[in-house]
């Protein structure tokens, strides 16, 4: 029977509405099948549909969505608008764009692509972009498709996503016939969560037949069920997310069997990432999801950008023992605007353009222009001369024309598809030009382009320029089936080319070997073109780079045919026009560079001409053989073996046979310069050009590289050129052609470096030069162009230079994290090479070397640069290095690396760019010539050996012009004052007149330093904040600073002093590991003219990079915080806030200083006006960077100011520390390093250091630091600084940190998060940093900066201050000015991290804005009117509701400080008459104003805290059904938090979770609730609410019920009533305890006289007694101490006593005394107050008193008369001793006693004229001196119960049960058994049995209830004090509380769920013992 298409048409609605109906499957239209003509193909449709109909019932009843896939035919079906499948016979693939799944990809094994590989059920859908938590789960992203792209033939698709909603960006999926490129760009989190942003690579379910490679836990490829489980190499990373560390880019999977060797079985799937495994972020697991086994596979990638391949098939062996493995795909672009991928081996183009504009693609296949978005297929069929292009319309187009424009020329066009959106096809002069139309579009158009083959080339000699085609002739008698085409490399003997390694071996690979991502053979010529067979026989080439090669064609007989090819760079006709003049005139001006016109007649020239001749001597004399016909073999014997590898040949090692090129040179400058010696000697040039028909026919020629590329391509070539020109003119062409062959084959083009496969370095392809290295790839292509007359070579050399002399622009610097940097100076003045690294004082002067040498030379030439080049060059002077150096010294954080050689000083250096200023200056404009000539004289006289120098002929021109300017009067010597802020290089510099301060930092952007090739070893932390103060002591860091400093205490840093590298060499064999980003943008600053504020989020976690030859190094990834530094006139002020750490056993230090001091190391340094001699401490720097050697210091506690005496002339510098109560640490240190510990030069040094830090201790939670840096500055100067600071910190904390400087009127404020803020009258709504600076006149200049460089958006900033209008700013800056102030907005898009600008007219202001005092200090505030002209009132007030002090401010604006004042900041008011409120602040040691929103973050661990309790009280459905775990989980953590904390941060979330707790009770049948009990006058308080007390109850839903939490609260009376009979014990006393009784403090009025330090109404006091139990019954007989574990919320009736208006003082008394002050709030009627208990104890209350009742001390009086009393201490005092600080003193001395016991002693009472008074827990009673005063203590014995020490071994016998075994005893009870691994009770003593029976003693932990116990040696257990080797421990004499310990018979049990009490027996540790002494966590009494 034959069924009608309608038949299947008709069956697939029915299926699709049952679909519908069982909401299982998405809409499908039925056009799918329409647009199909059936034709011809009739047959295979209704196969196709009967499978698609099957597919989708199945889909339907499961899988809930539907892929229709045709079985027979390769095709692209749509079961929805977006889902895509494409099947060819390697693999299957569908992209899924619908809801849920967007952008996942389900792929086919490659061994059945009708077999699903992956999983698409799980949470981790391979291919979606998603959230990953810190718990390492899962999730999905809230996402849509903003835009789609599809396009392909089915066998071959490319398909992309444009995303929106909680993440936006772009996704591309390239589907080849055998790989599947995945790229994302531009991935951001819209919610800004703590998340990580994923891309699930694969999700394979796990059977025990699968197999995966990885590299660590455990290297290998293996069964994933035998590694990943316990006991197995991939333990860890079960369940476990698992970051990738290798230095491969593969992984790979299976499930395939084969002949028992793994590694020769089939592959699924291989895994290839771009970079290496550890770069790429990669990350994998097996999770168990709950079984006992594994059972899938989770491979993803980290990060905002990733680009990867998986490609079918293949084996383990493909891949074994490579590092990386090269898709056969090229990613050519992958950002937000377009993402494209190539296959050269298919000769298909994969595009997804997603922006609007013109783009550019230039690839292997043929170039386009695309004009709109689209997406791409194009498929070049070389061998029939067509070419297919498939284009796709986004989804969101409706109409219009799609354009593009493929490059190449074509004969016909047409569509296939028949869509009918073909408008028109043009040739032009350019290619062919497409427009589609874009509403006929309903799928993607085909369209068959034909095209023209190029003609047949004559001849075995074919030029091709770049991107052009020839075609070659198959040769004469090759089979056109079986010959084969190859682009190769000839060495000068005929043979090939052979590869280099490319990781390990860095030489010419033997057969069979294997390196990196080499194989040994002939070295491909792919990277210069690209070679195509054709069906005839014929070879298509295309020029890709200029260079030249060989094509070879192959017969199947072997016989080869080679065809000598040269790529051009451009056609002839673009070159410029050239003469022989303009050659020569190059040449002979690079010759006149080196040996000047005739140097007898310049001043230094005799001495120049001398030393050439000796050196010329030298070298000939030496030379082998010399005065021979030739040159057979090594020239100097004594070269060999002298440098480079052993194992190398004299002959292959150029850092071997380098020297004598250097030889070859020192004689040619002697044989060319007139008047030496050597002068046109014929002799000599004889031997040199036999030395070079040696060297450049056995050494340097065309050949595979050994080690280091550089040495090879621009080494060399720096000591062959100069031989080359200063000898041309006795050389015949033959011979300047085969002396420069070498430098041509290596240096064929200056935009690139190396001939790959040779480069022993190049493993990642033909790799682009940049920053210096193209400067010096282009010198060597303007000498060879000059040398062999090329004008090709010079006109690369100029275009590649000069094009590199630009201004790199940033287009979005958001990007720039992911990007990284072109090397190249940036508009900021920035100097960045090698991605990530400032670089301007090392590569940048390299860099510029070539911009004055290069222009030079082709000036006034055909090929020399524009005038554009020039401005940007002296944009490099004036910008770059003019303000980067000081007093001609190079600036040490802009060195890079190169501060670790022993030559790279900053001096250096500096000469090095002075050098180049020098030549460039004369060419300047006017302006910026003047300022540098300025400059430079400065610098020459700062600087005096500069000049002497200036060595050699190639330096005169340079010293006569330096001398001139040195000798012109009429330049003034100078440098201007600057603050400089370097955005794109994470720097600042800020240049005073007499010194200059830098600092140094790093970002997502940056690294934290650089350790490459051996060099740098130890700069891990160079970049952490290290700040440098040059002065007029400028040896600080020239010499032997970098090699001896502690590099774990550089200054200005805060870290984990830990060496982070490992000194493992990488692959290359040099030591690396260290060098990272970090996850932190916001980093830079602000400016003002010459001043600026800077900052820094840093952290330890490491974002990239840090890798050593065993994996990734981790530094401190919980490290974090917040860094600031204003910049002023005179002063730096440094902030830290934020730090944190957790989980290392080191602690965060923030280096002060750590200054070299003089050769003796004695520079005075003084403290507090003190002078401190340190020890010195001697150490080696490597034991530094271990931490082997001892770096402790001494502690400083309160330092107010310290001074550091200078070397020299050095005044010193001072630091200054604001606030109050400031500890610091320092230490003299001598440190002793060599160079090579740091780098590979040699030279041992040992220098002096004096350093100065803050020790935050280990793992703090916010710690903070302040301090000022006074450069230049002298002890006097220091000292009178620190009394009358000119800067006042106004905020330092995590979330702003603020200083005014009050001379300059400036306010700097750094704010670091992206919500509302403020700081004084300021608040910002984002990341920002501002400056405002306020003139005399009421103009406001207001500077604002985006450190992220993320900002596209706008930055608002509020100033409440009176404000007329905004008079001057930036473009994109608005202002709104009301009465409040004024709202500025800044647009931000486009700025870069630079200040943008506003000026604004103030109204009034108050002058100064902050000031810092001191107590009893005096401040006369200003107003000054500009615009306002009302009368003011004064005022100050505290951060308290009411003025708590003496200190007052008058009607003239003048504040005294009292002297006893407490607060640490004020507020100063001036209101005018209309309401207008003006505001000053002031410190008084700490921060002076700062007004966050109450939603400030809370701190890490109450975050956590918060999101256990959200957890807990999730109620989704408002169904009042919690999660009974989650409960638990969250009560048990609060129990185990700081309950300050807890209290201050999160009382209302735990009252409410209380609720919610007794809920869940009640739920399961048991009652538990909580209850006030007051006890006699406590009744007062009456009525009296509590809540929270039942979170202290253990939770546990086990326990029994009813059960309550009572607060019992006693007047002081009524205590003993609460002893005797609240708190009974019903359980037998010699279990448990017989009484259970709350300590408490007793005070009375008469000797309490303040509360929390304030003082108090006496008549007011009030005092009670708190308790807390747990009541088991109804009935209350059963009842027992209730730890307090959770703060609880108590209000209560204010006592008669209490006046509710006056301020209310509360504290809860330990019972020692000690007062914990309670904050209280009284009710609007004054009848009730409330306050937040933290403990239990005695409460006391009491109200304020305005004046202290106790006077204080009086001064001494003047009169004589004064009555003078003493102290008599009683003599007779035994057991301890008192003593007094005064025993004389006129009536009101203050009076401090201290009582202490000696050992074995506790103070029974003190008695002061016979009253017994109460001392503090240290001892102390202070009382002024009234009267005479007697003075007599008791001191008793400490507490002891029975003592059994006597019994060490008594007499025991069987009758007792006692019996001997051994050394030991064991007790027999009744029935025979022996005493067991428990307790047992024997006469009323305990004793304690092992397992064996054995009686215990000594020490003793009992694992039940987690106490420790001391059994005597007789065995018994000690209760009571007791001294164990010279400590006194205290054990509980009586079991207090419900310990859990209950008898059956004879045995003992216990029970956790009841342990509320200390058992008898118990040590004590970390509390008070019941008669009131302190023992520590191991239970020592802490006298």
């Amino acid at each position: 029977m034959t069924l009608s298409r309608d038949f299947f048409v008709a069956r697939a609605n029915v299926w699709i509405k049952i679909a519908q109906m069982r909401k299982k499957i998405c809409y499908i239209s039925i056009n799918v099948f329409q647009k199909y003509n059936m034709g011809d193909k009739d047959m295979h449709l209704k196969k196709g549909i009967r499978q698609g109909i099957s597919t989708m019932l199945i889909a339907a009843m499961s899988f809930g969505n539907v892929m229709s896939v045709m079985a027979d035919t390769p095709s692209v079906k749509m079961v929805s608008s977006e889902n895509v499948t494409v099947k060819n016979g390697n693999y299957r693939a569908t992209v899924n764009f619908s809801e849920g799944q967007l952008g996942g990809v389900l792929r086919s094994k490659s061994s059945d692509v009708n077999a699903d590989w992956n999983t698409m059920t799980e949470t981790m859908v391979p291919g979606m972009t998603m959230y990953l938590d810190g718990t390492g789960t899962a999730k999905k992203a809230a996402v849509s498709a903003k835009n789609t792209l599809t396009t392909g033939d089915g066998s071959i698709g490319a398909s992309g996503v444009e995303l929106t909603g909680d993440l936006t960006g772009v996704k591309s999926y390239f589907m080849f016939p055998d790989e599947i490129v995945y790229l994302g760009a531009g991935l951001e989190d819209q919610k800004n969560s703590d998340d990580k942003i994923i891309t699930v690579v694969d999700n394979v379910p796990v059977t025990t037949a699968t197999r995966v490679s990885i590299p660590n836990p455990k290297n290998g490829y293996y069964v994933v069920t035998n590694e990943a489980k316990a006991g197995g190499g991939w333990e860890k990373a079960v369940d476990t997310a698992t970051k990738g560390v290798h230095a491969r880019n593969w992984l790979s999977a299976s499930d395939l069997s084969g002949n028992g060797n793994p590694n020769e079985n089939p592959l699924q799937w291989k895994y290839l990432f771009t970079d290496s495994i550890t770069n790429s972020n990669v990350y994998f697991r097996f999770p168990t999801k709950g079984n006992t086994v594994v059972q899938s596979f989770e491979l993803w990638m980290a990060g905002t950008q990733y680009q990867y391949t998986v490609k079918a098939g293949g084996r383990q062996a493909d891949l074994s023992g490579q590092t990386m493995v090269d898709p056969d795909t090229n990613v050519l672009s992958n950002s937000n605007e377009i993402q494209a991928a190539e296959s050269l081996t298919n000769g298909i183009l994969a595009v997804n353009k997603w922006s609007d504009g013109t783009t550019e693609l230039t690839n292997n296949i043929a170039n386009v222009t695309l004009n709109q978005p689209m997406s791409m297929l194009m498929k070049k069929d070389e061998s029939r001369g067509k070419t297919q292009i498939t284009v796709g319309k986004p989804s969101n187009s409706k109409e219009g024309n799609l354009e593009f424009t493929v490059h190449f020329s074509a004969n016909q066009v047409t569509e296939t598809s028949g869509e009918g959106a073909l408008v028109s096809s043009d040739e032009t002069g350019d290619g062919l030009h497409v427009k589609l139309d874009a509403a006929k579009m309903t799928k993607p158009v085909t369209l068959e382009v034909s095209y023209q083959l190029p003609d047949i080339v004559d001849g075995d000699v074919i030029e091709v320029v770049r991107g052009n085609e020839k075609q070659v002739e198959l040769p004469t008698g090759f089979d056109k089936e079986g010959v084969t085409w190859s682009a190769k490399f000839v060495k000068p003997d005929g043979t090939y080319l052979r590869n280099a390694g490319s990781s390990k071996k860095k030489y010419e690979l033997p057969d069979g070997e294997t390196d990196g991502t080499r194989t040994a053979g002939d070295t491909s010529a792919d990277h210069l073109v690209t070679v195509k067979k054709l069906t005839n026989g014929n070879a298509i080439i295309t020029g890709k780079e200029k260079g030249s090669l060989v094509l070879v064609a192959k017969n199947t007989d072997g016989t080869e045919k080679k065809f000598k090819v040269e790529v051009l760079y451009t056609v002839p006709e673009n070159l410029p026009k050239a003469t022989e003049e303009d050659y020569a005139k190059i040449r002979k001006t690079w010759k006149e560079s080196i040996v000047g016109v005739d140097l007898a007649r310049e001043e230094d020239g005799a001495e120049i001409l001398a030393s050439m001749n000796k050196a010329a001597e030298t070298a000939w004399n030496a030379y082998a053989y010399k005065g021979e016909d030739s040159c057979p073999d090594i020239p100097w014997k004594a070269d060999k073996g002298a440098a480079g590898v052993a194992s190398t040949p004299y002959e292959d090692d150029a850092a071997e046979f380098r020297p004598a090129f250097k030889k070859v040179l020192s004689m040619a400058t002697a044989y060319a310069a007139e008047g030496s010696n050597y002068y046109q000697n014929p002799d000599m040039l004889k031997d040199m050009i036999n030395i070079m028909d040696y060297l450049c026919t056995v050494c340097y020629t065309p050949k595979t590289q050994t080690n280091n590329w550089w040495t090879w391509e621009i080494g060399i070539p720096k000591d062959l050129i100069p031989i080359l020109m200063l000898i041309y003119d006795s050389l015949t062409p033959e011979q300047v052609k085969l002396y420069t062959e070498a430098m041509y084959f290596f240096q064929p083009d200056p935009y690139h470096e190396g001939a790959i496969g040779t480069a022993s370095t190049h493993a990642n392809g033909y790799r682009t030069a940049q920053g210096a290295n193209i400067i010096d790839c282009s010198t060597t292509a303007v000498s060879l162009g000059a040398l062999r007359k090329d004008s090709e070579q010079l006109y690369m050399g100029s275009e590649a230079s000069s094009g590199t002399f630009v201004i790199q622009t940033v287009e979005d610097s958001s990007k720039l994290a992911a990007d990284g940097y072109a090397s190249g100076f940036y508009a900021d003045g920035s100097y960045m090479d090698h991605s990530r690294v400032p670089y301007l004082g090392s590569y940048g002067i390299e860099f510029m070397k070539g911009g004055v040498k290069i222009p030079s030379l082709i000036g006034g030439t055909p090929w020399q640069y524009s005038g554009e080049v020039q401005q940007n060059l002296e944009y490099y002077i004036v910008n770059g290095f003019g303000s980067s150096m000081y007093r001609g010294l190079m600036l040490d954080s802009l060195k890079g690396r190169s501060v670790s050689r022993k030559g790279g000083s900053n001096q250096n250096a500096g000469r090095e760019a002075m050098v180049i200023i020098l030549q460039m200056i004369d060419s300047l404009s006017d302006e910026a010539k003047e300022t540098m000539l300025s400059t430079m004289k400065y610098w020459m006289e700062q600087n005096p050996g500069f000049v002497d120098s200036l060595e050699g002929v190639e330096n005169l021109a340079i010293k006569k012009r330096a001398r001139e300017i040195l000798e012109d009067s009429s330049i003034v010597a100078g440098v201007e004052p600057l603050h400089k802020s370097f955005p794109y290089m994470d720097r600042a510099v800020h240049r005073m007149d007499d010194y200059l301060f830098a600092v140094s930092m790093y970002s997502e952007r940056t690294q934290n330093t650089e350790i490459m090739n051996d060099e740098n070893r130890m700069g891990w932390h160079q970049n952490n904040g290290m700040t440098y103060i040059y002065d007029s002591d400028q040896d600080q860091y020239t010499d032997n600073f970098w090699n001896t400093v502690n590099p774990l205490r550089l200054p200005g840093t805060t870290v984990v002093p830990v060496n982070i590298g490992t000194g493992k060499p990488d692959s290359s064999g040099y030591a690396q590991g260290g060098d990272y980003c970090s996850y932190e943008s916001w980093v830079g600053g602000s400016t003002i003219g010459n001043y600026g504020i800077s900052g820094m989020s840093f952290s330890g976690a490491i974002a990239n990079k840090a890798k050593s030859a065993d994996g990734e190094i981790t530094y401190a990834p919980n490290l974090k915080g917040k860094k600031s530094w204003f910049m002023f006139e005179n002063e730096i002020v440094c902030l830290g806030a934020g730090i944190q750490n957790k989980g290392m056993d080191l602690p965060v230090e923030t280096t002060i200083e750590n200054r070299r001091l003089g050769t003796d190391g004695e520079n005075v340094f003084v403290v507090n006006g003190e002078e401190i001699n340190l020890p010195i401490k001697e150490a080696n720097i490597k034991e530094l960077a271990e931490h082997s050697a001892d770096v402790s210091g001494t502690e400083f506690d309160g330092a107010e100011w310290t001074h550091l005496e200078g070397n020299g002339s050095s005044a010193g510098i001072g630091y200054y520390f604001p606030e109050e109560g400031t500890s610091i640490r320092a230490r003299r240190a001598r440190n002793t390093g060599n160079w090579s510990d740091i780098g590979t030069t040699e030279g041992e040094s040992t220098q002096n250091y004096l350093e100065m830090w803050f020790d935050h201790g280990k793992n703090p939670t916010n710690g903070s630091y302040s301090y000022v840096l006074l450069p230049e500055t002298g002890k006097e100067e220091t000292e009178n600084y620190a009394k009358a600071p000119q800067v006042t910190v106004l905020a330092n904390t995590s979330a702003a940190q603020a200083v005014y400087q009050k001379e300059l009127g400036i306010t700097g404020i750094n704010f670091w998060e992206d919500k509302e803020t403020t700081v004084g009258e300021v608040t910002c709504d984002s990341q920002a940093s501002v400056m405002m600076q306020e003139e005399k006149d009421g103009r406001l200049m207001v500077a604002v900066s985006d450190p992220t460089m993320k900002n596209k958006g706008t930055i608002t900033l509020k100033i409440n201050r009176p404000i007329t209008d905004m008079i001057n700013s930036d473009s994109d800056i608005s202002c709104r000015v009301s009465e409040s102030g004024a709202e500025l907005t800044f647009n931000m898009a486009g700025t870069n991290g630079s200040s943008v600008y506003a000026e604004l007219q103030l109204k009034a202001s108050i002058y100064p804005y902050a000031v810092t005092l001191k107590k009893g200090d005096e401040q006369t505030f200003e107003l000054r009117d500009f615009n306002l002209n009302e009368e003011v009132t004064w005022s100050v007030a505290t951060d308290m509701t009411r003025m708590r002090s003496n200190t007052t401010i008058d009607e003239n604006g003048v504040l005294k400080i009292d002297e006893e004042e407490t607060d640490g900041a004020l507020l100063v008011t001036a209101e005018t008459a209309s309401g207008l409120k003006l505001h000053a602040y002031v410190s008084l040691g700490k921060d002076a104003a700062i007004d966050t929103p109450d939603d400030l973050p809370l701190p890490e661990e109450m975050q956590n805290l918060q999101k256990l309790i959200d957890k807990a009280l999730d109620d989704p459905d408002g169904t009042e059904v919690y999660d009974e775990n989650a409960i638990k989980k969250a009560v048990k953590a609060v129990q185990d938090a700081d309950t300050e904390k807890v209290a201050e941060y999160l009382m209302d979330s735990v009252l409410k979770l209380a609720e919610v707790y007794q809920q869940v009770w009640e739920n399961n049948g048991r009652e538990i609730g909580e209850d006030v009990e007051t006890v006699g006058i406590a009744r007062e308080l009456e009525p009296v609410d509590a809540k929270g007390m039942i979170l202290s109850m253990y939770p546990s839903l086990k326990v029994a019920s009813p059960s309550n939490a009572v607060l019992v609260i006693n007047g002081e009376e009524d205590a003993a009533v609460l002893s005797e009979t609240a708190l009974s014990n019903a359980t037998p006393s010699n279990a448990t305890p017989s009484n259970a009784v709350a300590k408490a403090a007793v005070f009375s009025a008469e000797t309490l006289e303040k509360i929390g330090g304030k003082p108090i109404v006496k008549d007011s006091f009030c005092e009670y007694v708190l308790s807390l139990v747990r009541e088991y019954n109804e009935d209350q007989d059963t009842r027992n101490l209730l730890p307090l574990k959770t703060p609880i919320k108590v209000e209560v009736s204010v006592p008669d006593q209490l006046n509710p208006e006056k301020p209310i003082l509360a504290a809860v008394a330990d019972a020692d005394g000690t007062q914990h002050p309670l904050e209280v709030t009284v009710n609007e009627d004054g009848s009730a107050m409330t306050f937040v208990l933290t403990r239990m104890g005695t409460l006391i209350l009491a109200n304020q008193a305005e004046n202290p009742d106790t006077p204080n001390a009086p001064e001494k009086p003047d009169d004589p008369g004064v009555m003078t009393y003493e102290v008599f201490i009683d003599d007779e005092i035994t057991g301890g001793t008192v003593t007094a600080d005064h025993l004389t003193g006129p009536e009101g001395t203050k009076i401090t006693l201290i009582a202490k016991a000696n050992l074995g002693y506790r103070l029974n009472y003190l008695q002061v004229n016979g009253k017994t008074v109460k001392t503090t827990a240290k001892g102390t009673y202070t009382f002024n001196l009234k009267q005479d005063t007697e003075v007599t203590a008791s001191f008793v014995k400490l507490l002891a119960i029975t003592d059994h020490s006597d019994r060490k071994d008594r007499d025991r016998s069987d009758s007792d049960g006692w019996v001997r075994s051994g050394n030991g005893w064991k007790y027999q009870i009744p029935g025979g058994s022996y005493a067991k691994n428990g307790w047992q009770q024997i006469g009323g003593i305990w004793y304690a049995f092992d397992a064996n029976g054995m009686m215990r003693t000594g020490w003793y932990l009992e694992a039940m209830d987690n106490c420790w116990y001391y059994m005597k040696p007789d065995g018994s257990m000690v209760i009571g004090w007791q001294q164990i080797n010279g400590k006194w421990y205290y054990f509980n004499p009586a079991t207090i509380g419900i310990t859990g310990w209950s008898s059956q018979g004879l045995t003992w049990n216990f029970d956790i769920q009841k342990n509320q009490g200390i058992p008898q027996g118990a040590m004590y540790k970390n509390q008070r013992t019941p008669d009131g002494y302190l023992v520590d966590e191991q239970g020592a009494w802490i006298q």
